[in-house]
């Protein structure tokens, strides 16, 4: 199985990217997962508010979709564990303690399951589709910044992505061709 996921801040067309390469791509052996799905079920604070267990709740949901028997080829992921790792990060800082060096190196291994990570960040042309309040703008771009020092402070070997659809189709898709 074939496992790529897009990572990125709100409103950066990762779920655009990716519901346009299912339509595209012969249908029946792609499965779209969607993280957002885990985050409205999550029992713990998310978010601005987010709490140290529901990190550690997210990466159970993902490593419990990784673990599950499939019938696809592919996977695709609309955010991956760098987003969770992003907000983790921005979770110990704001709470002003320690990082939970395990928590860290369960999402690192999370990610040891993708065969490639995406990285979309906002552009000139963000937010995609949306008028969100100003506050909310101001907490995505935050994200955006924890999500980009996570990779850079945990090495991670991210692809970034332009930000036409067309050439993130076109980058994608040679993936998905190998």
């Amino acid at each position: 199985m074939l496992r790529l996921g897009i990572s990125g801040t709100n409103w950066t067309g990762k779920t655009t990217t990716l519901s346009s390469l299912q339509g595209a791509l012969v249908g029946g052996r792609i499965d779209c997962v969607a993280l957002s799905d885990f985050v409205l079920r999550c029992p713990y604070p998310m978010m601005e508010e987010q709490a140290p267990e529901a990190s550690r709740w997210m990466v159970g949901q993902v490593q419990a979709k990784l673990d599950a028997p499939g019938n696809f080829e592919i996977e695709l992921f609309d955010r991956t564990p760098v987003d969770i790792l992003g907000f983790t990060h921005y979770t110990f800082d704001r709470l002003g303690i320690p990082a939970d060096r395990t928590l860290i190196s369960d999402i690192l291994r999370l990610l040891s399951s993708f065969d490639r990570v995406f990285f979309v960040s906002p552009s000139n042309e963000w937010p995609v589709g949306v008028d969100p309040p100003p506050s909310k703008i101001g907490f995505a771009l935050l994200m955006d910044w924890y999500m980009r020092r996570a990779i850079r402070d945990h090495a991670l070997p991210i692809i970034e992505l332009p930000w036409s659809l067309e050439e993130r189709q076109s980058i994608i898709r040679g993936y998905l061709q190998r």
